[in-house]
C-alpha cells in the first residue's frame, strides 16, 4: 500500500475515528495502552508492505488507487484493533489476573502492582507480534541498510569538511576550481578540446593547395 493510505488510517485510529466498527467507551481492557499502540504500529508495517490493489487497474489514474487503499486500510486498521487485539487484551488482561490471584493467594492486591504487570504482559504480546511483522516483512534490514548508508554519507561528508578546513588559502582554490570543473564538463570539455590556431592555418592552407 502507498504510503499515504497507511498514514491517513493510521491517523483515523490514533483519533478514535471510526467508520466501520464502534469504539470502546473507555478501553478494551483496563492494561496500559502501550501494547495496542505497539500492535497499531504492527498492523500499519503489515499493510505498508501488503498489496492489495489489483494489477489490471494500474493503468487508471493514482487518485482512484488512493482512494481504494485509504478506504481498505481504514477498514483493516479498525478490525484489527477494534475487533482482534480487543479481543487478544481481554484474554490476556483477564488470564493474568487470575495468574496474579492464584500465585498471591488472596483476593486483596494492590492495583499499582497489578497495573504494571497487565501492561508488561500485553506489551510482550504485541511486541513479539511486532517483532514478527517487521521480520517478516523486512523492514529491519532496510532500516540498517539505509542508517548504514546514512552513517556512510555523514563520514564522508565530515571527512571532506574537515580536510577543507586544514587547507591554506591556495589549496581551497585549487579545490573550488576541480569542483567547478567537475560540475561544468561540457564547457571545460570545449575549452580544452579547442584546437589551436596553428593547426586551424594549417589545415586552411591545405584546403586551398587542393
Amino acid at each position: 500500500m502507498e504510503t499515504l493510505s497507511v498514514c491517513i488510517a493510521g491517523v483515523f485510529q490514533l483519533l478514535g475515528i471510526s467508520f466501520f466498527f464502534k469504539q470502546p467507551e473507555d478501553q478494551c481492557s483496563p492494561a496500559p495502552t502501550i501494547g495496542s499502540w505497539l500492535f497499531l504500529l504492527a498492523t500499519l508495517c503489515f499493510l505498508w508492505d501488503l498489496n492489495i490493489y489489483p494489477v489490471r487497474y494500474m493503468h487508471m489514474a493514482k487518485c482512484w488507487q488512493l482512494m481504494f487503499e485509504i478506504i481498505a486500510g481504514v477498514f483493516l486498521v479498525e478490525m484489527s484493533t477494534l475487533v482482534i487485539w480487543c479481543t487478544v487484551e481481554l484474554v490476556v488482561f483477564v488470564t493474568t489476573r487470575k495468574l496474579i490471584l492464584a500465585v498471591a493467594n488472596t483476593d486483596c492486591i494492590p492495583w499499582g502492582i497489578e497495573y504494571w504487570l497487565q501492561g508488561l504482559a500485553t506489551t510482550v504480546v504485541s511486541g513479539a507480534l511486532l517483532w514478527f511483522i517487521l521480520q517478516a516483512t523486512d523492514t529491519i534490514y532496510c532500516g540498517n541498510y539505509f542508517l548504514g548508508r546514512w552513517k556512510r554519507n555523514w563520514n564522508d561528508f565530515w571527512r571532506i569538511l574537515n580536510g577543507v578546513y586544514c587547507m591554506n588559502g591556495t589549496e581551497r582554490r585549487r579545490a573550488l576550481r576541480a569542483c567547478r570543473m567537475a560540475t561544468c564538463p561540457r564547457r571545460n570539455r570545449g575549452r580544452r578540446y579547442q584546437p589551436p590556431k596553428q593547426e586551424e592555418e594549417e589545415a586552411d592552407e591545405e584546403e586551398e593547395d587542393n
